[in-house]
């Protein structure tokens, strides 16, 4: 009885566990691009979550190393909601970007609200990051 217990115990905390690893990132950036004069970031949600709000930083690097961020929080409500397991494309109008050359995209997660009104916030270590080189 008491192994059964200590196994359904260890059980438990493996689950607590990967739980825990599943929400350290509720979403994984797979592209950013800069395209025509609209930036396009697509994400796929990796949390068991439907996610109902979002916010992205976005952020170039140019070919004279300069670094130049988007005006504002990248976020776009047409992709909303985003179901669990599910992959969304943000396409924000960015038209006075067309007037460098970039190098590197970078975005990064800074929140996600959740059905139930839960929150994921970047603790500032930037945990949901991606960079690409653009081509």
């Amino acid at each position: 009885m008491k192994r059964s217990l200590l196994l359904l115990g260890l059980l438990i905390l493996l689950e607590a566990a990967a739980l825990a690893l599943d929400t350290s990132c509720p979403v994984k950036i797979t592209d950013v691009r800069n395209i025509a004069g609209t930036v396009r970031l697509l994400f796929r949600n990796t949390s068991r979550l439907e996610i109902i709000e979002y916010e992205f930083v976005v952020w170039f690097v140019d070919s004279d190393k300069q670094v130049h961020f988007l005006p504002v929080l990248a976020q776009d409500p047409a992709t909303l909601p985003v179901t669990a397991g599910a992959s969304a494309v943000v396409v924000y109008p960015a038209p006075e970007m067309l007037q460098y050359t970039f190098s590197v995209a970078n975005a990064y997660l800074l929140r996600a609200t959740f059905t139930g009104g839960t929150a994921w916030n970047d603790d500032g270590s930037h945990a949901c990051k991606l960079a690409a080189l653009q081509e």
